[in-house]
């Protein structure tokens, strides 16, 4: 049985004695629809899944469950702000250059385009909203109380988003801590860019300074002639800019990339012998053995 059927299945089971309508929530339209499909949906959805939660954290099923589903779900909808953005950036960018050569400008120039900056600004929304969901549900599963990836500082006074969870997570009794360090690991070592990508949505959503010092508009250099196209910073003080482009589809890669993992080790770690299936060959990582 298939992810989609699955979802259906339950769907209809649950709501027997109600009106019935027959409902794709979410389509796999390209490689990170596919990715979030496989990693996360599949794995959840398995019966395998079930019996870890309701082994290890009984009567969290049905929230540890929905909390990973709106998880993958935020990251499709991260996806589908990525599709707009490239949909819309050819166009764009002829309108730039368009309106740039009006301006006849004797010095640089640079225009905006709030098309392409909400487009931006709803991945990094959503992204983070992912976060939180499957941040809630790690919290669940181990019996501790977590509102979202949200921020604290470390033992060197530095913040970062995620570090509630981690400071959370090591101070389970024992046993359990134990049961959740390579989960703790894998937070620790991508805390560090979660949160720049965090900062970047922060200054869009809640800014602190001007928007230009952390994104331009399209370009042009009167001198050499170059046109250039938006660039966004990584962080509240970045050290690198990326085209926006390049920064949305990593953004969403390495987001989609680290909550599957989180899952895995949710899951795989907590029951001794209970474990995923891993082939670093095949198209995706991780699968529930097939008997």
């Amino acid at each position: 049985m298939t992810t989609d059927d699955t979802l259906q299945s339950k769907y209809i089971e649950d709501n027997k004695d109600k009106d019935l309508v027959e409902t794709e929530i979410a389509i796999k339209v390209d490689e990170n629809d596919d990715f979030v499909h496989e990693q996360i949906f599949k794995i959840i959805n398995h019966t395998s899944a079930q019996t870890v939660v309701n082994f290890y954290s009984p009567g969290s099923w049905d929230f540890i469950h929905g909390a990973v589903f709106n998880s993958g779900l935020s990251v499709i909808k991260a996806n589908a702000h990525k599709r707009n953005y490239d949909t819309l950036l050819p166009g764009q960018r002829v309108w730039a250059k368009d309106r740039i050569a009006r301006m006849d400008s004797k010095i640089d120039s640079q225009i905006f385009s709030w098309e392409l900056a909400i487009e931006l600004e709803g991945t990094l929304s959503q992204l983070k909203s992912a976060l939180d969901s499957i941040s809630r549900a790690i919290g669940r599963f181990y019996g501790i109380h977590i509102e979202g990836f949200s921020k604290r500082k470390d033992v060197d006074g530095i913040s970062y988003s995620g570090q509630i969870l981690i400071n959370s997570l090591k101070n389970l009794p024992k046993e359990k801590r134990e049961q959740a360090e390579a989960l703790i690991r894998h937070i620790e070592n991508h805390k560090v860019t979660l949160s720049k990508f965090i900062q970047t949505r922060d200054l869009f959503i809640h800014p602190s300074k001007p928007f230009m010092e952390s994104m331009s508009g399209f370009y042009y250099y009167r001198e050499t002639t170059e046109f250039r196209d938006p660039i966004v910073g990584h962080g509240t003080n970045p050290e690198h800019s990326y085209y926006q482009e390049q920064y949305i589809r990593e953004a969403i890669e390495i987001t989609a990339a680290f909550i599957s993992d989180l899952l895995i080790h949710m899951l795989s770690d907590a029951v001794p012998g209970f474990d995923l299936d891993i082939d670093k060959n095949a198209k995706y990582q991780y699968s529930w053995p097939s008997s």
